[in-house]
């Protein structure tokens, strides 16, 4: 399935802790969730929001996983260190867009 993506909104940000636990409340209790917000808060990140018929599937195309073709696999040294989120489906997105833009004003 092909999709069309435009880019709506582009920009860095720091992310908080606060930002982090909203977007990964299942793994808050995990052993990994410290190592994330110290990985997720020592740089800026971009936050694109894309849009278009099937915009969620054409970006976890685009973005692949950590042990197969798309950015995870050429970018990734581990899936800690992962470069990319995506929302999975039309739902999260929208809760995951409205993350961002409420602080930032998008």
């Amino acid at each position: 399935m092909k999709a069309h993506l435009d880019v709506q909104n582009i920009w860095t940000t720091r992310l908080t802790r606060e930002e982090i636990e909203s977007l990964y409340p299942h793994v808050m209790d995990s052993d990994v969730f410290e190592a994330m917000v110290t990985y997720l808060t020592s740089e800026p990140v971009f936050i694109i929001i894309v849009c278009g018929e099937n915009a969620v599937q054409g970006v976890l195309d685009i973005k692949g996983k950590c042990n197969t073709k798309g950015l995870r696999r050429k970018y990734a040294p581990d899936s800690l260190h992962n470069v990319m989120h995506s929302s999975q489906n039309a739902e999260e997105a929208e809760i995951e867009i409205g993350i961002w833009r409420q602080p930032h004003g998008v």
